[in-house]
This record gives structure tokens, sequence and C-alpha cells, in this order.
């Protein structure tokens, strides 16, 4: 299993008393295009069935008793799947009584925790709230996001954390006038988005805005990334300006950007002699 890094020292103020796990998985789009494709017959077939790794998938999240599931690459029937056959996993770890909410997918209440729409989506269990991005976009931006293969979700243990509001948006509805020229054309061409959900912690108050995204993922245009990992701050930042109180965050994802792949982009005190990662920095 994977370890879990503690980052608690680093958060001040607002999370005083509370501590939360979160766990960040892309969970690899189902499909011809994606699993069953060419570039990943490193792993037999039968393996990426999307039924059989359904059945890994919710097992190993189990193991980990997540308080926050992020997940990236989860389409929306992916979504009301693992919705109701990852309560079971999460209410293993119930401390303390829940309220039965959930979010509606059919993107009516933008931004308003209420009861499920009901059907595949609808929990099925009370200690588990499911949120997909597709749910608080609208007009073709949601006809998109419902068609996508590699949407966003968020799975949060109830009986811990209150969901209060949750938010999604096109990282390119963040563009400035400064975003010019060519990098403006590209960034505005991408559907990557950031999905924000506004969680209070039931036995302290303490509040919490978890951002889950998706950056672009060509190695060649490390620039295109930089870009929406600033947007996805920016997003980020103005909801947490908007909050009646100060909440700690924590911003998750795919960032499709490995340290060692790109060292020329690293601050030069994170490089070794070689011109390599230096393991210190990247231990820091």
């Amino acid at each position: 299993m994977r370890r879990f890094v503690d980052v608690l020292h680093r958060t001040q103020g607002a999370f005083e008393g509370a501590t939360v796990s979160v766990l960040t998985y892309n969970i690899l789009a189902d499909g011809e295009r994606l699993a069953l494709s060419a570039k990943h017959d490193y792993c037999p077939r039968e393996l990426r069935v999307w039924q059989r790794r359904r059945a890994c998938l919710v097992r190993e999240v189990g193991e980990y008793q997540p308080d926050v599931l992020c997940m990236q690459e989860c389409s929306i029937s992916a979504f009301r799947e693992l919705q109701l056959e990852l309560g079971p996993s999460f209410a293993a770890a119930a401390r303390g009584p829940c309220s039965s909410a959930a979010i509606s997918t059919s993107g009516v209440g933008r931004g308003e925790v209420g009861k499920a729409a009901g059907g595949a989506a609808e929990a099925a269990h009370e200690e588990l709230v499911g949120f997909h991005y597709s749910a608080f976009l609208s007009g073709k931006e949601q006809q998109d996001a419902l068609a996508c293969d590699t949407g966003l979700a968020c799975f949060v243990r109830q009986s811990v954390w209150r969901p209060l509001s949750a938010r999604a948006h096109l990282l390119s509805s963040a563009l400035e006038a400064r975003h010019r020229g060519v990098l403006r054309k590209k960034l505005r061409s991408q559907r990557e988005a950031v999905l924000l959900v506004h969680l209070e912690h039931r036995a302290t108050g303490a509040t919490l805005l978890v951002a889950c995204t998706h950056l672009f993922w060509d190695p060649k245009l490390p620039h295109v990334k930089a870009a929406q990992a600033e947007l996805a701050c920016v997003l980020l930042e103005r909801m947490l300006e908007s909050l009646e109180r100060p909440a700690a965050c924590v911003l998750a994802g795919d960032l499709n950007s490995v340290p060692h792949v790109q060292p020329a982009f690293l601050p030069a005190h994170a490089l070794d002699a070689d011109n390599q990662v230096d393991e210190r920095w990247e231990r820091s």
C-alpha cells in the first residue's frame, strides 16, 4: 500500500483540533481509447476490463478508508457505480452519526448540497456522499462533462465531514487579459476543470475546502500545465475568499508533472550536480 504523507504540521488557524485523510486517485478511464488502448498493453487486457478493475479499486479504497477521496478520469457512469459500491468501504470506519445527504447529478441546485436526484446516483449508504463535477456546470459545459470519460469526482465520509457547498469550473473560465497569444488559444480550447467541495468537521467545526483537478497531459507543453495549475489556484482562492470564515484547503489531483521527467523546469536548488532532482529536495 502507498503511505499517507503527514502535512498537518503545515496548517494553521482554521484547522486546529481536526484531522483529515485525503486520497487522490486517477482511476484510468474505461474504453478502447484509454484503459483498453495499446498504450497499456504492458498489462494483460483482462486485468484492464472495468468490471474487474472496479472491484479492485473498491477493495483498495476500503483498505485506506480515507475521509475524502478525489478521483480523476471518472466518467458519470463510473461515478454512479462507485457511489453505490464504495458505501460499505466508507461505512466500515464510521465514527459518528450522519444525515442522508447526497448531491444531484442533474445540475439542478448548483452549488447546494441536498437530497440526491434519485436513480443510480442516489446514495444507498448514508455514510458516503459523492460529487461529480458535471452537476455544477450548465449548458454545453455540462453536456460535455456528462459525455467526458476523464471527469472529476469527490467522495466524502459524511459522518465525519458535513458537506456545505460545492462548485465546478472549467480552468479556462479564470483566464485574464495577461494570458495572450498562442498560449491563451490553447488554454481556451482545453476542457480541464476543477471541482471544489467545502466541508465542515462535525466534531470541531473546522472547515476544509477540497479542490480536485486534472491538468493537461502533454509533457512537451509544460507551460500549458503550469498555466492551468495557476488557474486552478486562482479558482480555489476565489472560493476561499467567498466563504464566511477561513478554511484550510487541499489541492489534489493528477497534475501530470513528474519532477524527473522535466528537471529543467525546477528551481536550481532542487537539482543535484548531475542536473537531476535532488532527493533531499524531493523529500522536503
